[in-house]
């Protein structure tokens, strides 16, 4: 293609899109300049810290480029959103079962590690106290103590857990009247129907086998243990699935209850108010009355009204509505950054420890870490141009909310909620190899993280 012809495409394109490329152009202005004042305070000292932070920004960039260019292409043809097919009972009460028998597997896998390799030789009930994870005792002692100093340290520093998941495993607990198995239970319960909301999620914009191939994602990702322990992830999950489901099916009064108990489950929860709001207003574009999507909206206010919860709580125990961010960043210098900074102290972590005694601490924490953010950025990179504009915003603003922290120790265990990662993996393993590829990736990857979790490594 000669010169005169590479001009005058470009200018054709810039005309066709150029709102798009203002909008982008403005956006990708104002992060540079940002990192230009990130360097400024941060010089880079080695050549390897300056690889990755570039890498970081250009992956995240294009999927921000992409984003910009479907959101407009989408606002602009003004279609309606087709209902999705509806499937039989069946196929849910399959799903749920695979779900659960994923659990099963897992737990047994985990019994076999143990004996095999850590000599373990008690009962298969003794081993299930291996799923309670770094942060599972605190969220018991919520449940059962609510946020009471009732160990006596002068502080009630547990108010940096947000308290739904608390109490849905408090009030199981005074059916079973134990803790730990109601927190295990209530984790595995919500994964099950996580994966029935992801597959109902999925069929607005799949079919069949390409959402199905969504729910085996969901259970053979490398970080898909962290459903199984007595953690929150499976019930954020859940409610993230169910307030877009909820969104796309034009039933705000679901997304709003389901997205504010996600905010009340996990601060970063209050993201899901972007793609609901996106599915808003692309209702109140393509709709012929505008008074009823307009009216409806309101209900999407509940979102942020689960995080204010959690503000108010702070409020009645300590007299501050922002007590858990002065406790975070006290006890672990925990406070939000930028997100490219998170990958280069990792790096610098990763190398010094794998050179010291904390090798093996190395491979359980820092390159799991520096793998998932990488991995994410990567998927999207490449499947976000064939998703809905709303999930990849969500993505791009979770993301970076979450994996900016100053202290980043669960970048796999953050980001395996994140549902349009794998609605990106589905779709690429549209082709069988690149499937093939995935698929041993996360058996492989999610065995290795399995024995560094059962070896108790430092993986949170």
């Amino acid at each position: 293609m000669t010169p005169d012809l590479c001009y005058h495409g470009s200018m054709e394109f810039f005309r066709t899109h150029k709102t798009e490329c203002w909008i982008t152009g403005g956006c990708a202005a104002a992060l540079l300049a940002c990192f230009a004042l990130y360097l400024i305070g941060n010089p880079i000292d080695y050549w390897y810290e300056g690889v990755i932070v570039v890498c970081d920004l250009v992956l995240f960039m294009v999927v921000g480029v992409l984003f910009v260019f479907r959101w407009i292409g989408a606002w602009r043809e003004k279609t309606p959103d087709p209902a999705a097919p509806r499937d039989g009972i069946r196929i849910f009460l399959l799903i749920f079962l695979i779900m659960a028998l994923s659990h099963a597997v897992r737990i047994l896998l985990a019994y076999l590690w143990q004996i095999a390799a850590f000599g373990f030789d008690s009962s298969p009930l003794d081993s299930l106290w291996t799923w309670s994870g770094s942060d599972t005792r605190h969220y018991l002692a919520i449940a059962e103590h609510w946020y009471a100093d009732y160990d006596n340290s002068g502080t009630v520093w547990r108010l940096v857990f947000l308290p739904f998941y608390s109490i849905l495993v408090r009030l199981l607990a005074q059916l079973t009247g134990h803790y730990f198995p109601s927190g295990m239970f209530i984790s595995i319960l919500s994964s099950c129907f996580a994966g029935c909301a992801l597959y109902a999620l999925a069929r607005h914009d799949y079919d069949r086998e390409t959402s199905l191939r969504a729910i085996k994602y969901c259970c053979i990702l490398p970080a898909a243990l962290f459903q199984t322990a007595a953690l929150t992830e499976s019930t954020f999950l859940l409610l993230s699935l169910l307030c877009l489901l909820g969104a796309r099916r034009k039933n705000w009064l679901l997304a709003g209850i389901a997205g504010g108990l996600a905010a009340f489950t996990r601060s970063v929860g209050v993201i899901l108010l972007v793609p609901a709001v996106f599915e808003w207003l692309t209702e109140v574009l393509c709709a012929e009355k505008k008074r009823a999507p307009l009216l409806w909206g309101f209900a999407l206010l509940l979102i942020p009204a689960g995080l204010f919860g959690y503000l108010l709580i702070n409020y009645l125990e300590t007299g501050s509505a922002f007590t858990f961010t002065v406790l975070q960043k006290q006890n672990w210098g925990q406070q939000l950054g930028w997100f490219f900074h998170s990958v280069r102290y990792q790096l610098n972590y990763c190398l010094r420890w794998l050179g010291s005694d904390k090798r093996s601490d190395a491979l359980g924490l820092w390159i799991p870490n520096l793998l998932a953010q990488f991995s994410a950025l990567g998927l999207m990179a490449v499947g976000a141009k064939k998703q809905r504009p709303s999930y990849v915003a969500y993505f791009l603003i979770y993301f970076a909310v979450s994996m900016g922290t100053t202290w980043l120790l669960s970048a796999p265990r953050y980001l395996m909620v994140l549902f349009p990662l794998l609605f990106a993996m589905a779709d690429l393993g549209r082709r069988k190899w690149v499937d093939g590829a995935l698929t041993f990736s996360c058996l492989l990857l999610g065995q290795l993280y399995l024995y560094a979790y059962i070896g108790r490594l430092d993986v949170y």
